[in-house]
């Protein structure tokens, strides 16, 4: 005991500072964990901009599990991770899991077709449970001074990431091809291991060696996937077709399964007990959907964006990734800004106010895009409101749920929020493309989109947002984020 009080007296940055303010140490240790948390939107960001010229170059009609595997493993593998992360300590675990990363990456840029790329995309969702990791080690880590600050730079800096990401990517996608934008995914990854390698304190676990819920795993990740296979083959099959009926069944009855499995495991996958508290529930159904659909929308703008313009068969915009970049780019620096101001806001005042905002912000932006997505100007105004709304969102959704969870418990229910994010991506971005398809037709083996098809996916996603919202008016007053309690390594020796 005395030792883990050394070494977290020695690691703590900023401890005894009752100003909140960040020295040298603070702030290397805060990128080290930025770079981290931010993988899975830099590696969407990069290879959703590349998704588009997949789809074409590797005529594929299937373009959509391309995103699906990334997500929805993502979503298996969080509750084992973070679960690990508790027993074993975040940094050792991270470590892991972006090692395994890269080996998923590597397949993918070097993949010689389509369904090796498959593979990688596979593999590499083992990185994505990092951010569940880096949020629960940011109050492991910073004193509650600096909590609202760190928590909320975690989802602010989604937007430099937006920026950056979209100018490197786009760039070297028009020069270079899809390949060279996979290989920088490689590096990215990489310096993220050295990073947490080099400066994120080695916080210990618990040491107590709890069996993995993998009959939850399986049950889970059956249910999700024969649900959202299902509803890919009911655009094909037909919605009345017996083998849709028969899909949605067993995944209805494999979703019931899970939860009876749940609900009698000694050690759960998901802990179903944290979701009776009102404030719990509704906070990670709330970010989980309002996160999800950001996400959402951003590939839904490639595949607007990138698309060409084909009398009768494709109605996309036509633009170069450069252009599409350059276009959007004030919208990234807005999604910044957003979130940076709604981070401060949090740390004064109730979260929920921010949250609503940004929430009825992406609604602003959304509903008119149906209608209104044929133009630069268009597409400039609108998507920066629903990046200004999705800028909030996402620094909002770490300080929402450092609110209503003890330190305790914010591993958990940092994995829970981080499963049910990525299961309503994989759920909504299927969704989507099933609007996508509306009057689309395929054309040498590549699904290609109408206007119709573009206007009934940007409702869905609104619709979903609408969802979000009436959820949000569930959450009871919560604390503001210089409120929050911090972890054991920031506060200091525990006697």
């Amino acid at each position: 005991m005395a030792r883990m009080d050394a070494q977290n007296r020695s690691q703590s940055p900023g401890e005894g500072s009752e100003s909140g303010r960040f020295d040298a140490r603070s702030l290397l240790i805060l990128l080290a964990l930025l770079w981290p948390a931010q993988l899975f939107f830099f590696a969407g960001i990069a290879t959703g901009l590349a998704s588009a010229t997949v789809a074409q170059q590797l005529h594929t009609t299937q373009i959509v599990w391309f995103t699906l595997l990334l997500t929805l493993g993502g979503a298996l593998v969080t509750p084992f991770v973070t679960k690990l992360g508790d027993i074993y300590g975040r940094k050792r675990v991270m470590l892991g899991v972006i090692a395994a990363g890269v080996i998923g990456d590597v397949v993918t840029a070097a993949a010689p077709n389509y369904d090796v790329m498959l593979v990688g995309r596979g593999i590499a969702a083992l990185y994505i449970p990092v951010t569940a990791l880096t949020v629960a080690a940011v109050r492991d880590i910073f004193p509650p001074k600096q909590i609202g600050v760190a928590g909320g730079s975690i989802g602010a800096t989604t937007g430099l990431v937006i920026v950056v990401g979209q100018l490197v990517a786009g760039r070297m996608l028009d020069a270079l091809g899809f390949r060279v934008v996979f290989w920088v995914v490689v590096v990215a990854v990489a310096v993220a291991f050295v990073l947490v390698s080099a400066f994120v304190p080695d916080i210990p676990g618990t040491g107590e060696r709890g069996h993995l819920d993998w009959m939850g795993g399986l049950t889970l990740g059956a249910a999700a996937a024969v649900l959202i296979f299902g509803l890919n083959r009911g655009a094909v099959w037909g919605w009345a077709s017996p083998g849709f009926f028969v899909l949605l069944a067993l995944g209805v009855l494999l979703s019931a399964a899970f939860v009876i499995v749940e609900r009698r495991a000694a050690h759960p996958l998901l802990d179903l007990g944290v979701l009776r508290r009102r404030d719990v529930a509704a906070v990670l159904a709330s970010t989980s959907i309002g996160q999800g659909i950001s996400l959402t929308a951003g590939t839904m703008l490639v595949y607007l964006c990138l698309f060409p313009a084909i009398p009768r068969i494709s109605d996309g915009l036509g633009w170069s990734v450069t252009k599409m970049v350059v276009i959007t780019l004030p919208c990234g620096i807005a999604f910044q800004i957003a979130g940076m101001v709604a981070g401060r806001i949090a740390g004064r005042r109730d979260p929920r106010l921010p949250w609503v905002i940004g929430l009825v912000a992406m609604l602003a932006g959304l509903v008119p895009l149906a209608w209104q997505h044929h133009t630069e100007l268009q597409i400039l105004v609108l998507v920066g409101v629903q990046y200004l709304g999705g800028g909030v969102v996402m620094a909002c959704t770490p300080l929402l749920l450092m609110s209503v969870v003890d330190p305790e418990l914010q591993g958990v229910a940092s994995g829970m929020q981080l499963t049910l994010t990525n299961l309503v991506n994989a759920l909504t971005m299927q969704i989507m493309f099933l609007g996508l398809a509306v009057g689309g037709t395929v054309a040498h083996g590549t699904a290609f989109y109408r206007d119709s098809g573009y206007r009934a996916a940007y409702l869905i996603l609104a619709a979903s947002v609408v969802v979000a919202l009436v959820i949000s008016a569930l959450l009871p007053r919560l604390r503001p984020s210089s409120q929050i309690s911090s972890g054991s390594a920031a506060a200091g020796p525990q006697r």
